[in-house]
């Protein structure tokens, strides 16, 4: 696979590249620190708070699972709203939805009302995901990996923030909480619709039905088969949230070494994401960045696999692999990610934007579902199995996308060989 060539622009630090964005970029941005400041405020205290309403345990896996489910299962909608209508409407529309949807978990009791509230969380990702990451892609080719880069750390920073500031707002009122990350979506809304400029979508005024959108992008052979590739990297990321923990706490660490997981890979992420893709940048082509990506991320497991012996390593040894595997499998994340998102623009020849996102965002889900059931799995029976699948899916994943670059498919639809 060919090295970048081309002499690199001088690189420059996440608040250098935040002053110099313009304003539309820099508002998309603070979305991305905003609208993860305000979701995880939230959901982490969502099963606690179930379970004070005396919801079964069955119930409250099932509400939270809705959330997730209607999330990926719209996606493919959010991103034909999108191509056919105006970017900005959809992401305040997205805002509305989740604002509306946690001021419900405040004011429910009722498990119907709460598994409302579930879908509606997940329906208003749905809607303003596709929207943002075809709004980002309007940028000039050569500025949206630094854009991607800055919009997964500014991620991660609300990510890391929104417990610690929900922890602060809830003392031992839920419901406190839940009207205050509402009024925060609600806030969100109210400055997009004034300061974020309107952009059409690539489809706006299309009068053919909407599966005919559908059809051609998955008749899109190279985009399908990276997406179904990319799919790996979503199994893999989930292992933060599943194989993980879970080897946490069969060695009896419980949630402060379940914490040090989450706490390790954001900080890795705020601290290092826009350095490590201005290095990527410099040293290689896109396609290349993603599969020492993917190659990272599966590498990551291969400690778990060889070196903890279920039952038998001590916890200080199974905290130590998992936080290997933790900072690796980071790692790997920062280098694929940033140029993943570019890579789905570029083949969609930047046309039906956020159709593409929306197939890309629910093969995505669909595969971290499909992975999560088989890790579980394995990881009840023991041994080394999950860890080696888990190698397994990042290796096959990589060589699917290093295939793509070596056929030289992965460039714009309309510069390809016919």
């Amino acid at each position: 696979m060919a090295e970048a060539t081309s002499p690199p622009a001088r690189s420059l630090g996440a608040l250098a590249q935040l002053r110099a964005a313009n304003p539309t970029v820099r508002m998309l941005l603070g979305c991305d620190l905003g609208f993860n400041l305000g979701f995880y405020m939230l959901v982490p205290f969502l099963a606690g708070h179930l379970s004070s309403l005396a919801v079964s345990g069955w119930l409250v896996g099932l509400i939270l699972g809705l959330r997730n489910l209607s999330q990926q299962g719209l996606y493919l909608v959010g991103g034909t709203l999108a191509d056919r209508g105006e970017y900005r409407s959809l992401i305040v529309l997205g805002c509305l939805v989740r604002s509306g949807a946690f001021a419900l978990f405040g004011l429910s009791q009722s498990v119907p009302a709460l598994a409302v509230a579930s879908v509606l969380t997940g329906g208003a990702a749905a809607l303003f995901t596709p929207a943002m990451k075809a709004y980002l892609s309007g940028l000039q080719r050569e500025e949206r990996p630094a854009a991607f880069a800055l919009s997964a750390m500014l991620s991660q920073a609300g990510a890391l923030l929104g417990p610690l500031l929900g922890m602060g707002v809830l003392g031992s009122d839920f419901r406190r909480l839940a009207f205050t990350a509402s009024g925060l979506f609600l806030l969100w809304a109210v400055l997009l619709r004034r300061y974020l400029p309107e952009k059409r979508g690539t489809e706006a005024g299309a009068k053919a039905p909407v599966w005919h959108g559908w059809r051609e992008v998955l008749a899109h052979r190279d985009f399908v088969i990276f997406a179904v590739a990319m799919a790996g990297y979503a199994v893999l990321f989930n292992q933060l949230y599943l194989a993980l923990p879970l080897a946490l706490d069969s060695a009896r660490q419980g949630p402060r070494g379940v914490g040090s997981v989450f706490i390790l890979s954001g900080v890795l992420m705020v601290l290092f994401q826009v350095r490590v893709t201005a290095f990527c940048r410099r040293r290689w082509t896109p396609a290349s960045a993603i599969v020492r990506g993917l190659t990272l991320m599966g590498v990551a497991f291969l400690p778990m696999a060889v070196l903890m012996v279920p039952g038998r390593s001590s916890p200080q040894v199974v905290t130590a692999m998992v936080l290997v595997t933790t900072a690796i499998l980071t790692l790997g994340m920062m280098v694929a990610f940033p140029f993943s998102m570019d890579m789905v623009s570029l083949l969609a020849g930047e046309r039906r934007l956020g159709t593409y996102y929306g197939v890309y965002y629910l093969a995505a889900g669909l595969g971290a579902a499909l992975g999560n059931l088989v890790t579980g799995h394995l990881m009840e029976r023991g041994g080394a199995a999950a860890w080696l699948l888990l190698v397994g899916v990042g290796l096959t994943s990589s060589a699917m996308v290093a295939a793509l670059g070596a056929r030289g498919r992965l460039v714009a639809r309309g510069a390809q060989e016919t």
